[in-house]
């Protein structure tokens, strides 16, 4: 595959001169439909990439309504997400592609899913679609909230160097280039990124060099694309709850020394073919990928230091490889078309997992886990879209999958592999009335499932698949071009579901959940280059048995936008937004209750010629908010041992921050 991509990029006639492209041309994009295509919406557009108030691109999947991101590891490129009544942490619930490669590790010593967007610089994200459940035919394995869809490519032609600073003792640094000519896929980046944060414990280093190269021969369209990236994050640690409601401990700058540290590396390569024909296509896509993570984690510990025993260090080293073809025909029916599409997909994951307690100077004492961990997933789909008179489209689907893990403990005298098998039987469909109007309805059914942890293989909870069934009904209407309405409704089941502890991955609940919620959102274009959102969404998420409320998902989140797209003003054109966020109260377990969040994010963008001016304001207001909250068992008395006491905590969310930026487009 990679010899024939770089024989298509040699030979690939550059399109015709489009002319010198400035600073002006970077946020310029195409009219993308505002309109979601059920199940899916697209979340961020080129625009909306500029103007969105985003640290990184983790951050850019909260552009869809009602989704929720936190980041209580700290600035290592792993967020926590919840959505549509799933607590989806670091993508257990969640699944994420960048340009059609899968991005959650199976059995990740942190978690099942895990997602490493470190790798991934905000400059190089063009685009965020979101899929609610698992009813396209290709989502797979985690994809059971849905899933999160980011393209990625070079916005300019040209030369790009950029420089930015923050009060949060931050800076970042970055160069790039992509040939006139050439499309997004052809570029190289190099990507520096630093800072100390607010407070003890916040600082963040990420350098990311990422390249790629794109083009077509005799109809085949090629791409690779590359990407290198070593980075390290502080973890702050956690705060005691009933202290910060005691001001005993203030909220910001709060943290003592040595909460933990996270550490990871990644290699990532990619590479993807398109032959497409007059009324079919086929896509082939491979990848593979190389990465190390380590978490050094204290914040169960104590508010000075930490003692033997108390603090832990866990990491792997990880092997992902895998490749997809995805097939699409169409062909007329009853004066519609109708199109079949199929794929199939075969994907191996290897990991290699130690884990340890450390003393005072951060050095290993006593080994808790040596272990192998790995998976090996086949999965196919077939879907039919069947239109009626261009009023009705149905689509029903069926995935298959076949998983097996595998648990090697090298820590035990006993040498038996442990395996586990799992075969799921995935069917979908979705019903779309007016899918050609002014206003569209739709239903969908999703079966998703999430794949055996090879993990817990040894454990007496183990499960080797659970699956959920979904459920949405909604309606969007465009009456004029300047106005969009949505909303939707949804339930989801689950006969099998572990929930987690946030920070142990202690199983704290398994059995029968159900949830369910609805989600509405405005779009309102008052003047070209202008847009106003109002979304939210209300969450109901149960123990289907005792009635309880699952913990750690958000129960109500919403937000009002103000966004700008290259408006005119004089000589210069500015873009950005402001968006005012509400997070409501989340139950814990025992019965805690995590508190209400509201928080304010801006950003501005000055465009003269060919030169940018960037503002960024985060957590704008001088509100205090909770990236999250938890109950971990401490004791929280300095020479003791840790104590089973369950006690609320809290890691605090990002701190006020202003950042200057500045570009130079040549």
């Amino acid at each position: 595959m990679i010899p024939l991509l770089l024989a298509v990029a040699a030979r690939a006639a550059p399109p015709p001169e489009v002319g010198d492209s400035g600073a002006d041309d970077a946020v310029i994009d195409v009219v993308v439909p505002r309109r979601p295509v059920p199940p899916c919406r697209v979340a961020i557009d080129r625009a909306r990439a500029v103007t969105f108030p985003a640290r990184d691109s983790g951050e850019l999947l909260g552009g869809a309504p009602g989704f929720f991101v936190g980041d209580h590891l700290g600035r290592n490129g792993t967020w926590d997400w919840a959505w549509r009544g799933f607590d989806a942490g670091h993508g257990h619930d969640l699944e994420v592609t960048v340009d059609g490669v899968p991005l959650n590790l199976p059995g990740h010593v942190q978690q099942a899913g895990y997602v490493d967007l470190g790798f991934l610089s905000r400059f190089l994200v063009q685009g965020v679609d979101v899929c609610s459940g698992a009813v396209r035919p290709d989502t797979g394995a985690f994809g059971v909230a849905g899933s999160a869809r980011l393209r990625t490519g070079f916005p300019h032609e040209g030369v790009v160097a950029g420089i930015t600073s923050g009060t949060d003792s931050s800076g970042r640094l970055y160069v790039g280039w992509r040939p006139k000519g050439w499309t997004e896929g052809t570029y190289v980046l190099a990507d520096l990124e630093d800072g100390s944060g607010v407070g003890a414990d916040r600082s963040w280093r990420h350098l990311r060099l990422s390249g790629g190269l794109s083009g077509t021969l005799e109809q085949v369209e090629g791409r690779l694309s590359v990407y290198l990236h070593d980075g390290a994050a502080d973890v702050p640690p956690a705060l005691r709850a009933d202290d910060l409601a005691l001001s005993e401990v203030a909220f910001r700058g709060s943290y003592r020394t040595w909460g933990g540290r996270t550490v990871s590396r990644n290699l990532l390569v990619s590479a993807s073919l398109t032959r497409p024909w007059q009324r079919a296509s086929l896509d082939a896509t491979g990848w593979f990928g190389l990465s190390g993570y380590r978490l050094d984690d204290n914040r169960s510990g104590f508010l000075d230091a930490p003692i033997d025993g108390d603090a832990t260090r866990i990491g792997q080293t990880s092997v992902d490889a895998g490749v997809r073809l995805h097939g699409i025909g169409r062909f007329p029916l009853m004066q519609d078309t109708t199109r079949i599409e199929g794929g199939v997909e075969l994907r191996t994951t290897a990991n290699a997992q130690q884990g340890a307690t450390l003393d005072l100077e951060h050095t290993p004492v006593t080994s808790l886990f040596d272990r192998r961990v790995s998976s090996l997933d086949l999965a196919a789909w077939v879907a039919v879209r069947l239109g009626f008179f261009d009023a009705v489209e149905l689509s029903p689907a069926l995935r298959i999958q076949q998983t097996e893990v595998a648990l090697d403990d090298l820590a035990s005298d006993d040498a038996t592999v442990l395996r586990g098998r799992a075969f799921t039987w995935s069917p979908r469909a979705a019903l779309v009335i007016h899918p050609r109007s002014t206003w569209q309805a739709h239903v969908t059914y999703g079966r998703g499932h999430r794949p055996p942890d090879g993990r817990r293989l040894a454990t007496p909870d183990a499960v080797l698949a659970s699956v959920v069934d979904d459920v949405e009904a909604g309606l969007d209407v465009d009456p004029v071009p300047q106005l969009g309405l949505h909303v939707a409704m949804h339930g989801a089941w689950s006969p099998e579901e572990q929930i987690t502890d946030l920070l142990t991955d202690v199983v704290v609940y398994q059995g029968r959940t159900r949830r369910f919620g609805a989600e509405s959102s405005i779009d309102v274009l008052p003047y070209p280059g202008v847009r106003i959102t109002l979304d939210g969404a209300f969450h109901d998420a149960r123990e289907t048995d005792s009635g309880l409320l699952l913990p750690y998902v958000p129960r109500a989140v919403a937000s009002v936008g103000l966004f700008a797209d290259r408006v005119p003003i004089r000589d210069v054109r500015l873009s950005g937004g402001l968006r005012l966020n509400y997070v409501g109260p989340r139950p814990l377990p025992l019965r805690f209750v995590a508190d209400n969040q509201l928080y304010l994010d801006l950003t501005a963008r000055i465009a003269w010629r060919r030169v940018t001016f960037d503002v960024r304001f985060d957590n704008l207001a001088p509100w205090d908010w909770h990236a999250a909250d938890f109950y971990y068992p401490s004791a929280w008395e300095r020479g003791a041992r840790g104590s089973p006491l369950p006690v609320r905590h809290v890691v605090a969310g990002k701190p006020f921050a202003l950042t200057l930026g500045f570009a130079l487009w040549l």
